[in-house]
Parts: structure tokens; sequence; C-alpha cells
């Protein structure tokens, strides 16, 4: 109790939201952001993908999605992300967002596998970078279904 009631005192808001989303629990978390537009619900789960920091020109060019800053600005009204420092960076303002936004997307279901094909080509393409080597991997490894459809319509 005295910890919420510094919380409460200090009236910050974003802390306050993060406390009380990581004790609603996942069903509630997820309940709530099923209430999203499925446009912003693409948004976090592309984002959720590649990890609790993102560039939100990423996002940008994965999702191709229109408004994207609504989105975005409408997901940190709602205590799921934060912006940085850094304005072109935002980020999860709890750890369970993560999850639950994962989790969302079972393992091996098309949207899934189609976001990690399209995060690891990216990464694929861009000029060589060895510090995203494992990152690009790991992505393409979990589309390796897609992969695999792909290169039997080569032969």
């Amino acid at each position: 109790h005295v910890l919420l009631r510094m919380l409460e005192d200090e009236g910050n808001d974003a802390v306050w939201e993060s406390v009380v989303d990581s004790l609603a629990g996942p069903q509630l978390l997820e309940r709530r952001l099923r209430m999203l537009t499925d446009s912003c619900l693409h948004v976090l789960q592309v984002a959720a993908m590649l990890g609790p920091v993102f560039e939100v020109a990423l996002i940008q060019h994965l999702t191709e999605t229109e408004n994207l800053e609504t989105r975005i600005q409408n997901s940190i009204a709602l205590g799921i992300l934060r912006q940085t420092d850094d304005p072109s960076v935002c980020e999860f303002t709890h750890p369970i967002y993560l999850e639950v936004l994962h989790n969302m997307l079972p393992v091996g279901s098309e949207n899934r596998v189609e976001i990690h094909y399209q995060i690891g080509t990216f990464l694929w393409n861009l000029d060589s970078n060895e510090d995203l080597l494992f990152l690009t991997t790991s992505h393409l490894n979990q589309a390796r279904s897609k992969l695999k459809l792909r290169e039997d319509e080569v032969k």
C-alpha cells in the first residue's frame, strides 16, 4: 500500500499505470489489447517481435501503416508504450505487454511467421552489419517454414 500511495502522491501516472497493468494479469491485458483496432494491434505485435525498445521508422517500414504516429501516440496514451529520450525510439512500459503480444500470435502461426520473415529479410538486406547477424538469423530461423515454401517455389 505504501508504494501505491507514493506513486499516487507523486502523480506519476505512467509508473502507476505500469504497476496496475503488471498486477492485472495477462488475460486482462489481452482483453484490453483486443479492444484496439486491428491496425494498432498489428503495429504493437510487430514492435513486440523487435523487443522491448524499437525504432518507429523500422515499424513504419515493416508495417507500412498509415497514420503510424497516431497509433503510437494512442498506445502511449494507453500506457502500453512510452517514448525514450530519443523521440524516434519507443519502448514498452512493461515486459508483460511483450509476453501478451507474443502469446496472441501462437508459435508457427502464419501471422507470426510472416512478421519474423519481414523483420529477418529487412535486416538481411541492410548493409553488412555483424552486430545484427544473430538477430537476423534468429528471425529467419523462426520464419523457416516460409523460407522452405519460397525455396520450393524457386525449384
